[in-house]
């Protein structure tokens, strides 16, 4: 799949250009927003698309920042994407203009218009959350032209958002000259390796909380890759498809039948042992157990040695590599050392000739934190964008509009 990029001989200066990029970052859990010294793992996406805003600024675009922030029911101040205008300025010391008008109130549209037509080439101009717009997930084509008639291209540089068939990812590109940002054009090409003659032996790790999300993409892999690696609380509810014990471990009962048949395939490597805890995950209590013999009154948190000493092994020899999903439950620290301990092994093996993918909200900042990303080939910000393009061979909502004619 090829997709239209923006040409570098094409005169932006005094363009006004919507882009649409993914700011949807978990900086909403700090008790201040405009507190300095966030985390970098919280602002990966901001700082991931940062290259592409410069970019256009230097080439003397009006910028105007379209994302979505959580999944709002209702405008309110806590999903407002006034808040990361304060994380850019305080964190990438970039400034830039926020604007709560709606597009669809008319007099609001109309002052946001006056005010895009007095700025300045290079100004960045950060709208309201999209999601605040009734309309947005129903890709309502009114709400698309509103937004269209505020500019003169559009980019989507939202690898993360482009599984979605939303108005700002796929609706505006019907109404203005649209282009891929050149994060976006990335993700597709390295991601693409793994969908067209990947180097063998193809190993993906797959982890999560819900199997059921992940069952198409499990079938598209499992007819792609030599070796899929489960982990986390879907490799649980495939435990207890098998009529292993899991003691009080969250598993889903509607998806045990699919999860057995995938637990059956030989190509599927699930844990041999676990971390065990209580009821309250105290890790003061934490064991590590055989996964025959997990009590009746504990969870599993993480996976145990035995099973990280199999998987290195199998990882090894691999030459390409996907991971997707955290193999604990990686909220509480103590049971985190699994999943940072596969972010090393994994980091190993594709720090030379081996091709090696990561993506995911869950999986991306344990790269860092383990600080392997320089080792991985490619960081996808993409988690269900990801999952969704292998699943659909490539054919996401936000990508179509931008496919290249063959003519």
């Amino acid at each position: 799949m090829k997709l239209r990029s923006l040409p570098s001989a094409l005169n932006l200066k005094g363009k006004k250009v919507l882009i649409r990029v993914d700011w949807n970052v978990p900086v909403v859990k700090h008790e201040a927003w405009s507190m300095k010294h966030v985390p970098p793992e919280d602002t990966l996406k901001i700082r991931q698309s940062l290259s592409t805003i410069k970019m256009l600024k230097r080439r003397g675009a009006i910028l105007i920042v379209l994302t979505h922030l959580g999944r709002p029911k209702r405008r309110d101040q806590e999903h407002s994407t006034r808040h990361l205008v304060d994380v850019i300025k305080n964190e990438f010391d970039l400034h830039c203009y926020f604007h709560p008008e709606s597009v669809m109130r008319g007099v609001e549209h109309e002052r946001l218009e006056r005010m895009l037509l007095t700025s300045k080439p290079g100004a960045i101009h950060v709208l309201e959350n999209v999601r605040f717009e009734m309309g947005e997930e129903d890709n309502d084509q009114e709400l698309a032209q509103a937004y269209a008639s505020l500019g003169d291209l559009f980019i989507n540089d939202a690898f993360a958002s482009s599984h979605r068939a939303h108005v700002s990812v796929s609706g505006i590109a019907q109404y203005l000259p649209a282009y891929a940002g050149p994060n976006l054009v990335d993700e597709v090409t390295a991601l693409s390796r793994l969908l067209i003659k990947p180097r063998r032996p193809f190993v993906a790790v797959i982890g999560g909380l819900k199997i059921s999300t992940k069952l198409p993409v499990l079938k598209i892999l499992l007819g792609v890759c030599d070796k899929i690696l489960i982990g986390g609380a879907m490799a649980t509810t495939i435990e207890a498809a098998m009529k292993e014990s899991v003691g009080i471990s969250f598993i889903e009962e509607e998806v045990l039948a699919q999860a057995k048949k995938i637990g059956k395939n030989k190509k599927v490597s699930l844990p041999i042992d676990a971390l065990v805890t209580n009821k309250q995950a105290d890790p003061a209590h934490a064991h590590v157990v055989s996964i025959h013999k997990i009590p009746k009154q504990e969870m599993i948190v993480d996976v145990g040695p035995e099973t990280l000493e199999v998987w290195e092994k199998i990882l090894h020899k691999a030459n390409t590599i996907l991971w997707n999903g955290p193999i604990g439950m990686i909220e509480i620290p103590a049971f985190a050392n699994g999943s940072l301990h596969l972010a090393r092994i994994i980091g190993k093996r594709v720090k030379g000739r081996p091709f090696g993918v990561v993506g995911g909200g869950d999986t991306d900042p344990l790269v860092l934190i383990s600080h392997t990303k320089k080792q991985f080939d490619h960081l996808s910000m993409g988690g269900g964008a990801l999952l969704d393009f292998i699943a659909e061979k490539g054919t996401l909502p936000g990508l179509l509009p931008l496919v290249m004619s063959n003519k």
